[in-house]
C-alpha cells in the first residue's frame, strides 16, 4: 500500500442543495420584510443574524473537516503489472479516527490517459463506530505503456449536508503500473485437445497429430484420416485402429508486427495495434509452452524491435517486454523489412505477419515482400479488416450520393478479396478478419498447422 501525502490544496466549500435551500429562506425573509415594510433596523438585524449564523456554521465545519482530513490516512494499491484490455482495481483504504458524527466521503482518483473506468466517483459513509472503509476503483487500460496515478480528489460532508468540502491528496511518489499486452485467453476444445495430444493422452477429440513420431493407437471414428489406419493391427483385433502421431516440437515461430499508420485505426476505444499486440503475445506464449522456438520483430518505416528465435519462459518474457514498448508510427510501413528478415534467417520457420490493409496497394506490397520468403519459410498473413469500410458497404442507400459511396466501398472490398485470393494461389495463406477475432484466429491457425503436420 502506498500512503498519500499531505493535503495539496486546502478544503474548498461547495454549497449543497440543502445549503441553497437554507440560503433561499434568508432571501424569502428579506423579500417578505420589504413587502411588509418592516423597519430597516429590525430587518437588517434579522438578516445579519441569519448571515452570521450561516458563516459561523461554515467556519466551525471548516475547522472540523480540516482536522478530519489532516488526521485522515488514505492508502492506495494497484498491481505493478496490469494487462491491456483486462479490468483491474485501484484499491483505496481510508481511515478517519477523528470523526465525531456520520460523514460522507467521495473519492475520485486522477485517471491516467487511455484508461477506461467503470465509475469515476465512489462514495463511502464513515462514522465514529466505523471509521475505516475500502474502495475498489475498477479500471481497464486500453493501451500498453506506463500508467501513473498522481493522487486523488475528494469531497467530504457531515450528516447535516449543508456544505461539502473539496480537497486533493497527492502521492509522495507516483503510483506506477506497467501495462503489458494481454497474452491470456480462455482455452477452447481444440486447444485442450492439442495439449492432451502433446503429452501423449489418448482423448484427442478427433484431432490426430501430424508429426513423424508414433504415439499410440486409437479406435477409428468418422473424420479420421484413412491413410493413418493400421490395417495389420486392425485385422488382428475387433475394430479399425488409427495411428496417432505426436506433433513435432522445437519448431520456429516468428511474428512480424506492423506498427505503421494504418494500425492506428481505433475500434472499441482501442487501436488495432493494441489488439495485434495482445494476439501476438498470446500466440507466442502458447507456442513456447508447446516447446517451439519463438521470435519477434516489429517494424514500420524502420525495424524497431528484433528478437531472434529461442525457447523458454525467459524468451517469452523478453518478447512481451518488447511488445509492451512497441509504439505506433505516423508513417506508412515498409514491408521490405520482411524480405530482409528472410535473408538473415536461414533456418526454416513459420512467419506470421500481422498488419492492417484497407486498399489494394497494401496487399500488393505484402505480396511482393513475401514471395521471396516463400521458398525457405512458411509465411502467413493476418490482415485486420477495416470495419468502417465494411459497415459503409452494408448500409442502405438513402440517396444518390450514399449509393456512390456504398458502391465505392463495396468495390474496394471486392478488390481486396481478389488480391487476397491471388496471395492464396501463390502459396501464401492470408486471413482477413476483424481485430476482435484476431487472437482466436491466430491460435486456431497455429493449432491447425501443428495437428495437420504442416509445420
Amino acid at each position: 500500500m502506498n500512503k498519500l501525502g499531505a493535503l495539496k490544496i486546502l478544503p474548498v466549500p461547495l454549497i449543497t442543495g440543502k445549503g441553497y435551500l437554507i440560503l433561499s429562506i434568508g432571501i424569502v425573509i428579506l423579500l417578505t420584510g420589504i413587502t411588509l415594510q418592516v423597519p430597516f433596523v429590525a430587518l437588517a438585524g434579522t438578516i445579519g443574524l441569519f448571515v452570521f449564523s450561516f458563516a459561523s456554521y461554515l467556519f466551525i465545519d471548516y475547522v472540523t473537516q480540516r482536522r478530519n482530513l489532516r488526521d485522515c490516512l488514505i492508502s492506495a494499491h494497484i498491481p505493478s503489472v496490469i494487462y491491456s484490455g483486462v479490468e483491474t482495481a485501484l484499491t483505496l483504504k481510508v481511515e478517519m479516527p477523528s470523526l465525531r458524527q456520520l460523514h460522507l466521503l467521495e473519492l475520485r482518483p486522477d485517471i491516467p490517459a487511455e484508461l477506461s473506468v467503470a465509475q469515476e466517483t465512489y462514495t463511502m459513509a464513515l462514522s465514529p463506530n466505523q471509521s475505516e472503509g475500502e474502495i475498489h476503483y475498477l479500471c481497464t487500460p486500453l493501451e500498453r505503456g506506463q500508467k501513473e496515478w498522481q493522487g486523488l480528489y475528494g469531497r467530504i460532508r457531515s450528516g447535516s449536508g449543508i456544505v461539502s468540502w473539496q480537497f486533493r491528496y497527492d502521492f509522495p511518489e507516483a503510483l506506477t503500473s506497467s501495462v503489458y499486452p494481454n497474452s491470456f485467453m480462455r482455452g477452447d476444445k481444440s486447444q485442450m485437445a492439442f495439449q492432451k495430444l502433446r503429452i501423449g493422452q489418448n482423448h484427442i477429440n478427433k484431432l490426430n497429430g501430424g508429426g513423424r513420431e508414433f504415439d499410440s493407437l486409437k479406435t477409428y471414428s468418422p473424420g479420421d484420416d484413412l491413410r493413418k489406419v493400421d490395417w495389420k493391427r486392425s485385422a488382428r483385433g475387433k475394430g479399425v485402429l488409427v495411428k496417432v502421431f505426436r506433433p513435432e516440437t522445437h519448431q520456429r515461430i516468428h511474428v512480424a508486427l506492423d506498427c505503421g499508420r494504418r494500425m492506428g485505426n481505433r475500434l472499441i476505444n482501442r487501436s488495432q495495434l493494441e489488439f495485434a499486440a495482445d494476439a501476438a503475445a498470446h500466440l507466442l506464449t502458447v507456442a513456447s509452452r508447446n516447446d517451439d522456438e519463438v521470435g519477434f520483430f516489429a517494424f514500420h518505416q524502420d525495424v524497431t524491435s528484433k528478437i531472434p528465435c529461442g525457447r523458454g519462459s525467459k524468451q517469452v518474457t523478453r518478447i512481451i517486454d518488447a511488445l509492451s514498448e512497441t509504439e505506433l508510427s505516423p508513417f506508412e510501413s515498409d514491408y521490405q523489412h520482411i524480405t530482409e528478415w528472410a535473408q538473415s534467417n536461414r533456418k526454416r520457420s513459420l512467419l506470421i505477419l500481422i498488419t492492417s490493409v484497407s486498399n489494394v496497394a497494401g496487399m500488393e506490397q505484402i505480396k511482393n515482400s513475401l514471395l521471396p520468403v516463400r521458398s525457405r519459410h512458411i509465411p502467413i498473413v493476418f490482415c485486420i479488416a477495416d470495419r468502417d469500410l465494411i459497415e459503409v458497404s452494408e448500409q442502405p442507400a438513402a440517396n444518390l450520393k450514399d449509393a456512390y459511396i456504398i458502391s465505392a466501398a463495396t468495390e474496394q472490398l471486392a478488390r481486396i478479396e481478389h488480391q487476397r485470393a491471388l496471395l492464396e494461389k501463390s502459396g501464401i495463406d492470408c486471413i482477413y478478419c476483424d481485430a476482435t477475432h484476431l487472437q482466436h484466429m491466430l491460435r486456431k491457425k497455429y493449432v491447425d498447422m501443428k495437428t495437420s503436420g504442416r509445420l
